[in-house]
């Protein structure tokens, strides 16, 4: 297994990577990890919650279950179907008006990184990793 800084991202990915039949790929983040499956996602490192890159909503996952979606290239209907679980946050937003407004922001800002699959993610600054001009 790669190196990860973060000891509680650390046993996060451990419990996913013991269900899973091929390694997987982990960029840090400070909320979690990013990873590359039929779309990128991320996991949160102190709670058992997922939610794929471009979206403010959290969903609660098993590492099984999630292990499974990896697998299969399902990650993204295992979100949606994981949003309905009641262990899952309420991502319940007081302030309609502002939750509109970051979640088109943060899924426009996702949709321009070019650096996102660089392996110096999110600090790129070279040409060589696809995302420089």
């Amino acid at each position: 297994m790669q190196y990860i800084e973060s000891e509680q991202l650390y046993w996060a990915i451990t419990k996913l990577t013991d269900y899973l039949k091929e390694p997987i790929q982990v960029k840090e983040h400070h909320q979690g990890g990013v990873l590359e499956s039929d779309i990128p996602f991320m996991i949160a490192k102190n709670r058992p919650l997922l939610r794929p890159l471009g979206i403010l909503d959290w969903a609660y996952y098993t590492p099984k279950k999630l292990a499974e979606a990896v697998d299969l290239g399902l990650v993204e209907e295992y979100y949606y179907e994981m949003l309905d679980d009641p262990r899952s946050p309420d991502n319940i937003w007081k302030d309609k008006e502002k939750e509109k407004r970051m979640k088109e922001e943060y899924a426009n800002r996702y949709n321009d990184d070019k650096h996102l699959n660089c392996q110096n993610y999110p600090v790129c600054d070279t040409e060589g990793c696809g995302g420089g001009e």
